[in-house]
């Protein structure tokens, strides 16, 4: 079945007046003499099917663009937490320098700049690498990690604080790209990267962001991370190497346990998310699924599946609401009512962009 909606004969820019439970941002990005320019593309939605353009409002509409404006805005993904979306990433102040940046909005029409610790902070040869590129957000903190370690967080999405002692160090020419991955689960908060260049990439983890973070060890060793979620577990994957995949999860609510998850694969994992007790994994060509126990990976096992992403690369797989969604591709969209069974929806309204997306 795919999915006809009004927008299709009322026009595409006819203004959304009803409840705003989805929105997405993309951009692009690309270098114009001495500043990085960014066409900002938003979109909201009621059912997260059919969008609509919507005027930004806020700090955020003097960031849409550096022509002729104090910055772009790029967006490395959308957050939700205690009634609000957060909008994280880096605001471009030259072509090979940015300051980090994160944007709230309640109502998903006006975004306000967060005065968020570390944003500009970093020498010279890190000048690129200031955005907060990982967000995660549980029932009691929003939390936030920049490439270089910068650690942030805040339990009212206002103020926040945050600290530099969990990763991160100096490969001799200043900081080194380190963080791996970020989760916030009922049990706590996950933070994954390099402290030195020997002791390969640390999963690290405690209960509140400001409490002591104990060192659960390496799990997949030296390999580069390639794809971290969180769901019902933590999950981490590696790049493959001699010949397979090293994983890693943990249930959300233990983060002390640590355990394989199964994978077997050859192919590199690029992206994974959680949705109606159903984990995907996968790559632009091929995708597995696991359900197991609650969707645990590594009880059931991963089986490969046909889906309507394949061949596509994948920003961004969500739930909302008993219904699943996947962002793919230039701003296409699938969605599922069972975690099984996927859909394409038709004309969604979305820019031919990758787009980061969240729900209400």
């Amino acid at each position: 079945m795919n999915l006809l909606g009004p927008a299709l004969f009322l026009g595409w820019n006819a203004v959304f007046k009803g409840a705003i439970n989805h929105v997405a941002m993309a951009v692009d990005v690309l270098t114009v003499g001495a500043h990085k320019t960014s066409n900002l593309h938003y979109r909201i939605a009621g059912n997260g099917l059919i969008w609509h353009e919507a005027l930004i409002k806020g700090d955020l509409a003097a960031y849409t663009t550096s022509n002729g404006g104090p910055g772009a805005f790029e967006c490395f993904g959308i957050v939700r937490f205690k009634g609000a979306w957060y909008a994280h990433g880096a605001i471009w102040t030259s072509s090979t320098a940015n300051t980090g940046a994160i944007f709230r909005t309640t109502d998903g029409r006006t975004w306000d700049l967060l005065s968020v610790p570390y944003a500009s902070d970093g020498p010279s040869t890190a000048a690129s690498l200031r955005e907060y590129r990982f967000a995660a957000a549980n029932d009691d903190y929003i939390v936030a990690l920049k490439p270089t370690g910068e650690f942030v967080y805040s339990s009212n999405g206002t103020s926040w604080s945050g600290r530099d002692d969990l990763i991160g160090y100096d490969g001799g020419f200043g900081p080194v790209d380190v963080a791996r991955g970020l989760a916030a689960t009922s049990g706590g908060i996950t933070v994954v990267g390099r402290v030195n260049a020997s002791t390969g990439q640390r999963f690290k983890t405690a209960s509140t962001p400001s409490g002591t973070f104990t060192d659960r060890g390496a799990f997949v060793a030296d390999r580069n991370i390639t794809a971290f979620a969180q769901g019902n577990i933590v999950l981490a994957i590696s790049a493959p190497s001699a010949p397979l995949q090293r994983s890693a999860y943990a249930v959300a609510s233990n983060l002390a346990t640590w355990a394989d998850a199964g994978l077997t694969e050859t192919s590199t994992i690029n992206k994974a998310f959680f949705a109606l007790d159903h984990w995907y994994a996968g790559s632009d060509d091929d995708w597995l699924v696991s359900e197991g126990s609650l969707g645990t990976p590594g009880v059931g096992g991963w089986t490969p599946v046909a889906v309507p992403w394949d061949g596509e690369s994948v920003t961004v797989g969500y739930e909302y609401d008993d219904r699943a969604y996947v962002h793919f591709g230039d701003g296409q969209i699938a969605y599922s009512d069972d975690g099984e069974a996927w859909e394409e929806a038709v004309a969604p309204n979305l820019a031919a962009k990758p787009y980061f997306a969240a729900a209400a």
